[in-house]
């Protein structure tokens, strides 16, 4: 009985987001000039793991507003997904441009930075998301593994030392590097 509750529940829930997929498509085809439209429908279809489609919707919606900086970041992301890594700095360039002061778009463009080979760009953005937030823990430990990349022991070992003083878990996964 558990079994085929948790089916019939599971089912439900495919089902409707099936239908509310659909609903999203549907108001992208009627309203094609809207942005915030095509956004939503991207966030799904990238939640799916869909990411060929999320970044055409993300298209769709930047091109209905060129600057919408969550677009810019969610296409980015996707694209870092499909392993299109010119496509995704392009898009976490012009979104960390475009919001300046966000360390989080800063340590997402470092990876994708980071993911194209590009070490000194890479550092440079880390460090631009730590001047505005000292305490961002994963950007830490992505600058931690760059270091410890490209040889730089000491980078290594500072990294892990903030870490530690900020008694993050993360500490731990850059102490086997050292």
């Amino acid at each position: 009985m558990q079994y085929d509750d948790a089916l019939r529940r599971a089912i439900e829930e495919s089902e409707k987001e099936t239908f509310e997929l659909a609903a999203l498509e549907q108001r992208c085809i009627a309203e094609p000039q809207n942005a915030v439209a095509h956004f939503a429908l991207a966030e799904v279809l990238a939640l799916r793991g869909r990411f060929a489609e999320a970044a055409k919707a993300y298209h769709a919606a930047l091109t209905c507003n060129p600057n919408y900086i969550e677009a810019l970041v969610g296409l980015g992301l996707v694209e870092l997904q499909r392993g299109e890594i010119v496509s995704a700095v392009e898009a976490l360039s012009k979104a960390a441009a475009l919001s300046p002061q966000s360390a989080e778009i800063h340590f997402y463009l470092g990876n994708a930075l980071d993911d194209a080979g590009k070490n000194e760009e890479a550092i440079k953005a880390f460090e631009t998301a730590l001047d505005l937030k000292p305490d961002y823990e994963e950007v830490h430990l992505a600058l931690g593994f760059l270091y410890y990349r490209i040889g730089n022991q000491k980078g290594v070992r500072e990294q892990y030392r903030v870490l530690q003083a900020l008694q993050s878990p993360l500490a731990e996964q850059l102490a086997r590097l050292l």
